[in-house]
């Protein structure tokens, strides 16, 4: 019984693990999609020098 709950409590950790690393995965994309199209609304030079102000 606790062989089972030991491979079952490595299994849950490596899930674990991946989702964290798809997590981060995901945000990065989401990061580059935000800047690709923010590039269609104004030149790069302009967003280097505006001010973001989070809320």
């Amino acid at each position: 019984m606790d062989i089972i709950i030991r491979e079952l409590h490595e299994k849950n950790l490596a899930l674990a693990a991946q989702l964290g690393a798809a997590t981060e995965r995901i945000r990065n994309l989401e990061n580059q999609v935000r800047l690709l199209t923010a590039a269609k609304q104004q030149p790069w030079w302009k967003r280097l020098f505006v001010r973001k102000h989070y809320t």
